[in-house]
C-alpha cells in the first residue's frame, strides 16, 4: 500500500510544466476589442469604434478573414495580421471601403493559401500594402484599391509559390506614382503589359531565383519621369 500511495502522489514539478507545454500560438494569441476570433472560425471586427486607429492581430486562431470583416472601422489607419499558423483564406471585400486606412501588413502566415480577387477594394488613402511570407499561389488582386496617395508602396516578398506576374497586375491600384518591392518570391515569368497603367518610380525584383522569362512588352503602358530597376546581381531578364 505504501508503494501505491507514493505512485499516486501529485508531482508538483509536472504541474508547473504543463502551462509551458501549450502551443505558442495558444499562449500568445490575442484578440483585441472589438474583434471576435473563434478558433477555426471567421474573424469579425465590427465598428464603429471611436478612438481605434491601429489593429494588431497576431497569432490569430481563425481560418478565414471574411467579407466585410472590418466594416465600420472608419478611424483605423493601420491593420497588421501576422504570425498566424491557422489563417487559410482572405475573402473578397475583406478590406472594403475603409476610408482612412493607410497601411495593411499581412506577414508570416505560411498557411494562408487564398486571397480572393477583390479582397482589397475602395481604399483611397492606402499608402502601404505588405504581403510577405505566405503560402498564396497567385499574385494578389490589387486592381480595385483605387488609392490616391503619392508614392504608394506595394511589397510582395518571400511568397515562394507565386510563379507569375500577369498582365495588368497593378492597373487600378493607384492613380499616382508607385514603388513596387517584389523580392524573394517564386516568380518564373513576367507577362506582357504586367506593369501597364502604372506611374512607376521604383521596381525591385531582386532575389527571385527562378525568374527566367520577362516578356518584351512587360513595361508597355508604364508612365513616369524615371524608373529605378533593381535586379538580382548577375541576372539579366533581357538575355536571349
Amino acid at each position: 500500500m505504501g508503494w501505491r500511495s507514493s505512485a499516486l502522489r501529485p508531482l508538483p514539478g509536472l504541474l508547473l510544466l504543463l502551462p509551458l507545454s501549450l502551443p505558442r500560438a495558444l499562449r500568445e494569441a490575442h484578440c483585441p476589442e472589438p474583434c471576435s476570433c473563434p478558433p477555426d472560425g471567421a474573424l469579425r471586427c465590427p465598428g464603429p469604434r471611436a478612438g481605434l486607429t491601429r489593429l494588431s492581430l497576431t497569432y490569430l486562431p481563425v481560418k478565414v478573414i471574411p467579407s466585410q470583416a472590418f466594416r465600420g472601422l472608419n478611424e483605423v489607419v493601420k491593420i497588421e495580421i501576422s504570425q498566424s499558423d491557422s489563417l487559410e483564406k482572405i475573402e473578397a471585400n475583406a478590406f472594403d471601403n475603409l476610408l482612412n486606412l493607410s497601411e495593411i501588413l499581412i506577414q508570416n502566415t505560411k498557411n494562408l493559401l487564398y486571397i480572393e480577387p477583390g479582397a482589397f477594394t475602395s481604399l483611397p488613402r492606402l499608402k502601404y500594402l505588405s504581403i510577405c511570407n505566405t503560402g498564396i499561389r497567385k499574385l494578389p488582386d490589387v486592381t480595385k484599391i483605387f488609392s490616391s496617395e503619392f508614392n504608394f508602396i506595394l511589397e510582395i516578398c518571400d511568397n515562394l509559390h507565386i510563379t507569375t506576374i500577369p498582365g495588368n497586375a497593378f492597373q487600378g491600384m493607384n492613380n499616382e506614382s508607385i514603388t513596387l518591392k517584389l523580392y524573394g518570391n517564386g516568380f518564373e515569368e513576367i507577362q506582357s503589359h504586367a506593369f501597364n497603367g502604372t506611374t512607376l518610380i521604383s521596381l525591385e525584383l531582386k532575389q527571385n531565383a527562378h525568374l527566367e522569362k520577362m516578356h518584351n512588352g512587360a513595361f508597355r503602358g508604364v508612365t513616369g519621369p524615371s524608373i529605378f530597376l533593381c535586379l538580382a546581381m548577375g541576372w539579366n531578364p533581357f538575355r536571349r
